[in-house]
């Protein structure tokens, strides 16, 4: 957050219900307390600056954004400026029809007044732009913040779903490393039998079998925490193999569970997209885990995942055998909260996706011609 709000000019800083700053984008100000910014620019920034200030009453906090006063009063001087410069052209009109009109005193006072009228009109106008010229600024700024935070919340949105994700795996999961746990503690056993026995190879060999159990349950548990902390936003060269083989391993116990197969492209080795590595694993887990529910009580299940020809951008295209999505339905599908599960899913999995992927610079399309559930270009 420090790091997106350092791109702003204008001083940025968060207090707690203390007073003292923990978050900002000025590292100086960090831990300490308002009163001495306020010393440095004034009550709340009065003297140079404007403190527009939000409370969060939840965590009992408060956002301060300094903005720069000189720009209202640059504002305001060309304000000034203009209406001199049109009061000065009013008054050499006046003065030159003057002039011309000293033969008539009537039409005299009639021109003046009609002089006057004009300086009235145009001080009237002036002072409405330069109310609309404040409101303006006002209501940018509104939106800075309003944009600052749809994507904070954004970024909970995908967490928080993400998190439900692993809670939901969390079962099967346990289920997975409590088979070669009991092996283990078999294996254990039958080793301490051998050793008394003398069999060294029978020893060598359980132990062989312990160590490629407890890498594999090191691997599960590796991959499940990677998976639920919270990532960054940067992006960086991804192997897109990698990716898939951590969302392969957080969706494989359900997928066996409904004897759903997958068929990988061998293409996909090798295979770099500039992405977050924790977050395109997120995209696959979501596209398979709504694939699988889509299959659930089939024998054949189904889900292919094929690396396609798609220019300068990596096409991949993730397609399963089952009902699809009705043609009447295809222009909802990456809506928040959309689903054809009558209430069972949250309706988030798709929509994260998308945003994920527009983050990425990327894209993802429902190709209902082709029979694929959704392909990813970017």
């Amino acid at each position: 957050m420090e790091r997106t709000w350092a791109l702003s000019a204008d001083p940025i800083f968060v207090t707690d219900s203390d007073g003292i700053v923990f978050l900002s984008n000025r590292e100086d100000w960090l831990l300490q307390p308002v009163s001495e910014i306020d010393a440095r620019f004034g009550p709340g920034g009065q003297t140079t600056h404007i403190d527009v200030k939000r409370d969060l009453p939840l965590m009992g906090w408060q956002l301060h954004v300094l903005g720069d006063r000189s720009r209202i009063v640059s504002a305001q001087s060309a304000a000034i400026g203009f209406s001199l410069l049109i009061f000065l052209l009013v008054g050499v009109i006046a003065f030159y029809q003057i002039g011309r009109i000293e033969s008539s005193f009537m039409l005299r006072r009639r021109e003046r007044a009609q002089a006057l009228r004009l300086e009235r009109a145009v001080r009237d106008r002036t002072k409405e732009l330069s109310l609309a010229n404040r409101s303006l600024s006002h209501e940018i700024e509104e939106r800075i913040e309003a944009e600052q935070e749809l994507k904070r919340v954004q970024r909970e949105l995908i967490q928080t779903a993400k998190l439900a994700g692993v809670g939901q795996m969390a079962a099967t999961l346990a289920h997975e490393i409590n088979q070669p746990l009991a092996a283990i503690e078999t294996y254990a056993a039958n080793t301490q039998r051998a050793l008394a026995l003398g069999r060294q190879e029978i020893a060598d060999s359980n132990l062989n079998r312990i160590t490629a159990m407890v890498a594999r349950i090191s691997e599960l548990s590796g991959t499940l925490l990677a998976f639920s902390r919270k990532p960054g936003t940067r992006t960086e060269a991804v192997r897109i193999k990698a990716a898939l083989d951590e969302a392969l391993i957080l969706i494989r116990a359900k997928a066996d569970r409904e004897g759903v197969l997958f068929d990988v492209d061998p293409a996909l080795d090798g295979v770099m997209v500039e992405a977050g590595r924790i977050r395109l694993s997120q995209v696959f887990v979501n596209l398979f885990s709504n694939a699988i529910d889509a299959l659930a009580g089939r024998d054949d299940g189904r889900i292919t995942v094929e690396l396609k020809s798609g220019g300068d951008a990596v096409c991949l295209y993730v397609r399963d055998n089952g009902p699809g999505i009705a043609p009447e339905l295809a222009a909802e599908v990456f809506e928040p909260f959309f689903t054809t599960r009558n209430g069972q899913g949250s309706g988030l999995g798709l929509s994260i996706v998308y945003n994920i992927m527009q983050d990425f610079g990327g894209s993802i399309t429902l190709l209902q011609a082709e029979g694929a559930r959704s392909s990813n270009c970017g």
